[in-house]
């Protein structure tokens, strides 16, 4: 099964390679480069924008949902059918009997196997994730709110998909520990799988980003956001020092239907400027590790928690 795993894993990972140099030939080709310096200032404007459409329109561009949905099936999988298996497969079999009786100990022998495998599942994700988000890249120019920031791409980065996979696996490897059947730990490792990958996206994430935001003022000309950086929060302070905010003040609606001229003219006229707390692209991979350690740390405890468990059995 780890044969397989690495095999599949390497097998995504040219796949992503191939179509990666296939996008960018193609992004070469429309002349997409002279627009990288527009992207993000008052929009894409003019042929840029056009052009952008037409190249996320086109495969394997195109297919950039198909291949981040089915990125985010690896660590539920390696969960299912290398964590699971590893102590099921071994109560089925009832290699247990003799394998745990010999000098080595059973915890010594466990510790071991969950160690080399993790080992394993991380090098080979840390390495998909790496080509992942090299593959992701141009859609930092295509889809300029939230990015790589957004929940389906920032589980793929290097850190946290090697975080989410070792949590899947020290899931798996304890539901197997636990149930001692191969279908019922992985079944069980699925459902486990989805609760935390859900609320963690939802309820976790957003208060860690909002941590230790940069706080600036935003120049007319990129009144949109700035490429590859996630807008916390925006707002206006008025010639009397007054704060307009995002969330409850008409003007910003407005704003999104003028042109750059007439938000300076506004701005102007009001003797108003646009603040903003942002995180900057270059704190992504940071936090997407921060994410992976915290998942890592889960995964030892998972890991621990199966040790403990397994001492706790008597072999017959």
């Amino acid at each position: 099964m780890l044969i397989a795993l690495v095999i599949v894993l390497a097998t995504a990972a040219c796949v992503l390679v191939l179509t990666g140099r296939s996008m960018r030939v193609t992004w070469h080709a429309m002349g997409l480069d002279r627009c990288r310096d527009l992207i993000g200032n008052a929009g894409h404007g003019g042929r840029c924008g056009s052009q952008l459409s037409v190249f996320a329109g086109r495969p394997p561009a195109s297919l950039a949902d198909f291949v981040v949905y089915g990125l985010h099936l690896v660590p539920p999988l390696i969960g299912m059918f290398v964590g699971a298996p590893l102590l099921a497969r071994e109560f089925e079999t009832g290699t247990v009997r003799f394998a745990w009786t010999q000098g080595v100990g059973r915890h010594r022998l466990v510790a071991a196997k969950m160690v080399l495998l993790a080992a394993v599942v991380c090098a080979a994700t840390v390495a998909l994730g790496a080509v992942f988000s090299w593959w992701y890249q141009l859609f930092d120019f295509v889809d300029v709110p939230g990015g790589r920031w957004t929940a389906p791409a920032f589980d793929l980065g290097a850190g946290s998909l090697a975080g989410w996979s070792l949590f899947g696996f020290g899931l798996g490897v304890l539901s197997g520990a636990v149930l001692r059947r191969t279908v019922a730990a992985m079944a069980a490792t699925g459902i486990a799988y989805a609760i935390p990958a859900i609320l963690v996206p939802w309820l976790v994430r957003p208060r860690v980003l909002a941590l230790f935001p940069v706080t600036s003022a935003v120049s007319v000309p990129e009144s949109s956001p700035q490429r590859g950086n996630l807008v916390l929060h925006r707002w206006i302070v008025d010639g009397h020092g007054t704060r307009l905010d995002e969330d409850t003040n008409p003007i910003f609606p407005r704003m999104a239907n003028m042109t750059p001229h007439q938000i300076e003219r506004w701005l102007t006229a009001h003797h108003a400027s646009i603040w903003q707390t942002y995180q900057p692209a270059s704190r992504l991979w940071m936090f997407q590790t921060i994410e992976g350690a915290g998942l890592t740390v889960l995964a030892v405890a998972l890991g621990l928690l199966t040790l403990r468990w397994l001492g706790r059995l008597t072999i017959r």
